[in-house]
């Protein structure tokens, strides 16, 4: 936390993603998000133990967007990587746009507009 607080000079991220799928990365999300931001829950794909989680702290207080993503389970990862890996070229070729990180917000505007059938974001 120490570190992030640094980063931002004290203020916390914009957005934070779990997508570790542990409790405890569940857990600590909350704390590295500004007040305003957003978390997205994005690991915890199958039923865990249940999460002690402060809601006033982490959610009223911070006035915090918090929102669940699942799409869908392990087996159909496997379809897909497997489905690509079959045609790579075939799926290459869906790719209409390649952007530097440092490009990464016209990157999001241009998927937003509807100007990029995949954009991928290359480091």
């Amino acid at each position: 936390m120490k570190l992030v607080k640094e980063i931002t000079n004290g203020r916390g991220v914009d957005l934070a993603v779990e997508v570790a799928g542990t409790v405890e990365a569940f857990s600590e999300g909350p704390y590295y998000v500004r007040v305003g931001g957003a978390y997205a829950v994005a690991g915890i794909a199958e039923p865990r133990e249940l999460v002690p989680f402060d809601v006033f702290r982490d959610v009223a207080r911070k006035n915090l967007h918090m929102q669940g993503v699942w799409v869908s389970d392990t087996s159909h990862l496997r379809q897909s990587l497997s489905l690509v890996t079959r045609d790579p070229e075939g799926f290459a070729a869906l790719v209409t746009h390649r952007f530097s990180l440092d490009e990464a917000t016209q990157a999001m505007e241009t998927v937003a507009n509807r100007k990029a059938m995949k954009a991928v974001i290359i480091p």
